[in-house]
């Protein structure tokens, strides 16, 4: 549990013990905790009816078949907060280990020749700090919003170009890729790539390649699904 404090003020010997004895378990925990606590205080903070409601509004011919006594009796059901809650248990570690998993691919193509705990160790410290940052922020976010119906619940944290953009009347790709110019994702990104380097004994510039090639595949995937759905 030490690691989750030292991330903060001595992350190269972090590092250096995730090398020598794989240790992910704690940080990744760490993580799906903050991912409940972020949704916990979304759902409470804004109600699950505009939560719905806000999802729908792409589709507001759905919306208006179900009519309000609808919304209301969806919004109410133990199905919609257990997937609210729930879904951050069940998504959170299949992407966590669909990460590492593409970095110990790549990472396997520089010739290292690590194991996945060690490997999944680098990505779960590493993402630590991004997972309670982004936490932190979105419950001050949604505590001090004086309209909570009026924030973007798909771009809540304003450290993105696409923050400043509409998204009613941008583009959908363009807003997609704008929304991927984040200054969080980047710090993430940086810290990412020195966790694998500081593991794998690889420069920080050829792991840093690893990461950025994925990150612009996830980004050119996320504009295009945008540009076709429209959504």
């Amino acid at each position: 549990m030490l690691g989750l404090l030292e991330i903060f003020y001595a992350p190269s010997k972090l590092f250096d013990r995730v090398r020598e004895r794989g240790m992910w378990l704690p940080a990744f925990l760490a993580i799906m905790v903050c991912a409940l606590l972020a949704s916990y205080f979304v759902v409470q903070g804004i109600g699950m009816e505009t939560i719905i409601r806000k999802q729908m509004e792409s589709n507001p011919r759905a919306m208006e078949q179900m009519g309000p006594e609808g919304l209301a009796r969806v919004a109410n059901s133990p199905l919609a907060k257990g997937m609210a809650y729930g879904a951050p248990l069940i998504f959170t570690p299949i992407v966590l280990l669909a990460i590492a998993g593409l970095f110990a691919a790549g990472l396997s193509l520089t010739g290292s020749k690590l194991r996945f705990s060690q490997v999944l160790g680098a990505t779960s410290y590493a993402w630590w700090p991004y997972s309670l940052i982004t936490t932190l922020m979105s419950a001050l976010i949604v505590s001090v919003a004086p309209n909570k119906e009026d924030l973007n619940l798909r771009n809540m944290i304003a450290t993105n170009v696409g923050a400043f953009l509409d998204p009613t009347t941008t583009n959908k790709a363009v807003y997609a890729f704008a929304s991927s110019i984040d200054l969080l994702s980047f710090g993430l990104i940086g810290f990412l790539s020195y966790g694998l380097a500081r593991v794998s004994g690889r420069t920080f510039s050829s792991c840093f390649g690893i990461v950025i090639v994925l990150w612009l595949i996830y980004v050119l995937g996320k504009t295009g699904i945008a540009a076709v759905t429209g959504r």
